[in-house]
């Protein structure tokens, strides 16, 4: 790897896909994550993902300073990321998502939540502003949306 494939935005969501998967380093998981922000960054005009993360810090958890696998890739030498199987995984996935290549494993997704979702279900933010599953299929965690009306002009 060079370092140009693993600087800036392509760092930036390695890291946050890396750091918002499990332990378990799961291909289809990290890539999940990784084309859900790229995903919802061409929904927002084009943003890349260090725009979306100014313009919406609470998007993901991962970012904020307190995840460890997060802050492991976002410090780590390009020789370090290569060693390591999560890493590498999710530089790659990284890659593709930003370049628009391959399988999304999202499905066209533009969120996810892990396991918090369900065990602080009351207290989430995604919970209080409101959502709604695009697929019921979606609701793994088997929750109650939590519809709000919005409108656009």
């Amino acid at each position: 790897m060079t370092e140009a494939l693993i600087e800036g935005d392509t760092r930036l969501l390695a890291a946050l896909a890396y750091g918002e998967s499990s332990t378990a380093n799961d291909s289809s998981e990290i890539g999940g994550i990784a084309y859900s922000v790229v995903n919802r960054c061409r929904a927002w005009g084009g943003k890349t993902i260090s725009a979306l993360k100014s313009s919406d810090p609470n998007y993901a958890y991962a970012w904020d300073g307190s995840n460890a696998r997060f802050n492991r890739l976002i410090n780590a030498s390009n020789a370090t990321i290569k060693a390591d199987v999560g890493m590498s995984l999710a530089v790659s996935w990284a890659i593709a998502a930003l370049n628009g290549k391959g399988q999304d494993p999202s499905n066209g997704g533009l969120w996810w939540d892990g396991l918090d979702f369900k065990t602080n279900y009351n207290n989430h933010p995604k919970v209080r502003d409101g959502f709604k599953f695009g697929n019921p299929a979606h609701n793994i965690f088997n929750v109650q949306e939590k519809k709000r009306l919005v409108i656009v002009r």
